[in-house]
């Protein structure tokens, strides 16, 4: 669903974050590491300022490019997975067309929509029939049944005449992918601490994993807000424009 808008200065900190996160966690679980390098800088007395500024940018540029690992991770586990194949793209929700599970009367299901509750809130029927209308005579065709190409056109149109809308998505976009990769990044921290666990052979660490658990639980759900907030955005004021369209065109038949 998500369209590639420009990059700015809020994607860099969605990606540094995060992977600045998960190396750090990487260096206090595995001290040999620092302690390798603290050793390779002391051998070379005479430029230690000019090792620590080396060390300090490779230590940056480690952490973005960790971050753009965890990015991708979020995006396959987040967006492919979860979204895509299980809870169903806000164009889908929106639009009333991923709706198998709501007679589903199981435990499971009953739970699951509970806490999807406000990310699984269609559009009015009202709504919706006004909007297919609107679409079908905007593009002079017939309805398409793919609600990613719907989407896709909406956004095109949005991107192209609706430069305020566009930095508000801006917004939405940075926002929901900063949480995306918390997301991702607090599941490779849980996946290092088991693995640390194992290592020393104490469950001691596996506490921490309480505070990830609650933590994927909250970015996950600002997650999930901040992207159907984004895909609404897009259709909703697709609708306004095009309806504003619509409407000047038919006064100039007149």
């Amino acid at each position: 669903m998500p369209t590639q808008i420009s990059f700015n200065r809020y994607d860099y900190f969605g990606i540094l974050f995060p992977g600045s996160l998960v190396t750090a966690t990487i260096f206090l679980l595995f001290p040999e590491i620092i302690s390798g390098i603290n050793s390779y800088i002391s051998t070379a007395s005479g430029m230690v300022i000019l090792f620590s500024a080396f060390f300090t940018f490779i230590g940056i540029l480690m952490c973005y490019i960790v971050g753009l690992v965890v990015t991708s991770l979020g995006r396959w586990i987040l967006e492919d997975i979860i979204i895509g194949k299980k809870i169903g793209y806000p164009g889908d929700i929106l639009f009333n067309v991923k709706k198998q599970d709501r007679d589903d009367t199981s435990p499971s299901s009953r739970k699951k929509r509970i806490w999807l509750k406000v990310y699984r809130k269609p559009y009015s029927p009202d709504f919706i029939n006004s909007f297919n209308k609107i679409f079908s005579e905007y593009f002079d065709s017939n309805l398409l049944k793919d609600q990613k190409d719907k989407f896709s056109l909406c956004f095109a149109t949005v991107k192209e005449h609706c430069p305020a809308t566009l930095d508000r998505l801006n917004v939405f976009i940075s926002l929901y992918g900063l949480n995306r990769n918390l997301v991702a990044a607090f599941l490779i921290l849980s996946g290092l601490v088991i693995a640390q666990a194992i290592k020393i052979l104490n469950p001691l660490p596996l506490i921490w994993l309480i505070l990830f658990t609650f933590l994927i639980y909250v970015h996950f759900k600002t997650f999930l807000k901040f992207f159907r907030t984004y895909g609404d955005e897009v259709f909703r004021t697709f609708f306004i424009f095009a309806s504003e369209q619509l409407q000047k065109g038919k006064q100039k038949n007149d």
